[in-house]
């Protein structure tokens, strides 16, 4: 992806760059995470071969605009996908960690930020749904919040997320795993 020089931004402003979406999925002014870039960036223009101009928000490119990418490039920060909103909260059941949804990508995958675990703070794409498990909601007459009993553990447990499958994530009030969180029970 190519930066654009001051001589070509002029271009975008006097509409060498369409304002429509041609093909594309994205806008100008849409604010959108680069999920190659691991930033956010607002949507200048369309290019005529239905790339995007963006110009970065934040990180280390903020304040710098480019030009050449695509949807796949980009996710959606607001809007839903499946189960889950941008912004939701949700636990990346690989990663054991809670994460937020950052952006909904265009292939139906997520990008999310970890809230815990060893990758706190950081950002990954491409996690399935079948990777996170909702934080509210009832499955099998159980819901998210509920004490239930764990009998292979013989322990308490909290029911923290429902995982794709159908399984929870639990979090042990008693027992030798008491204050640990695992997933697929």
């Amino acid at each position: 992806m190519s930066f654009l020089k001051k001589g070509f931004l002029a271009l975008v402003l006097c509409g060498a760059i369409s304002s429509s979406a041609l093909a594309s999925n994205h806008v100008p002014g849409e604010y959108v995470y680069n999920i190659a870039r691991d930033a956010y960036a607002t949507v200048l223009g369309v290019a005529s071969d239905g790339s995007y101009v963006i110009q970065f928000d934040n990180g280390t490119l903020q304040g710098q605009t480019g030009s050449g990418w695509t949807d796949s490039d980009l996710a959606y920060t607001s809007g839903c996908q499946g189960r889950f909103c941008a912004g939701d909260a949700a636990y990346n059941v690989p990663q054991d960690s809670f994460v937020t949804i950052i952006g909904l990508q265009n292939d139906g995958n997520f990008a999310v930020e970890f809230t815990s675990g060893t990758l706190i703070n950081q950002t990954g794409h491409a996690w399935t749904n079948a990777d996170l498990a909702k934080l509210s909601g009832c499955y099998a007459n159980l819901c998210v919040g509920a004490t239930a009993y764990n009998t292979p553990r013989q322990a308490q447990v909290t029911i923290v997320g429902i995982e794709n499958d159908g399984t929870f994530v639990v979090r042990f009030t008693s027992g030798t795993l008491a204050g640990q969180t695992g997933h697929g029970w």
